[in-house]
């Protein structure tokens, strides 16, 4: 996370428009096996079903894993949408 931070720094100030997407657990089709990126998206959603069950219901959307497709498409919205300019969007922002 600290190597994640500096580079949202370096994008904030190097003066040129920016978004900055927080996607946290990214889960779906890759060419690239992750296997166990699936399992800590399985276990951290599980555990957020619980939590929204027990009225957590904004912490589960905010931590819940994003699938790849549903992340390709908030990324297209947001280079094209001039209101993203400048913005960092969590999670629940990219659903």
């Amino acid at each position: 996370l600290h190597w994640r931070w500096q580079a949202e720094c370096a994008v904030r100030a190097c003066g040129v428009p920016f978004v900055i997407a927080r996607p946290g657990i990214i889960d779906g089709e890759r060419s690239d096996a992750r296997p166990s990126e699936h399992v800590a998206a399985v276990l951290l959603d599980g555990a957020l079903t619980l939590v929204g069950a027990l009225g957590g219901s904004r912490v589960r959307e905010r931590y819940r894993s994003t699938d790849d497709r549903t992340l390709a498409a908030a990324l297209r919205r947001m280079a094209t949408d001039a209101a993203c300019v400048g913005q960092t969007l969590e999670a629940d922002a990219l659903r």
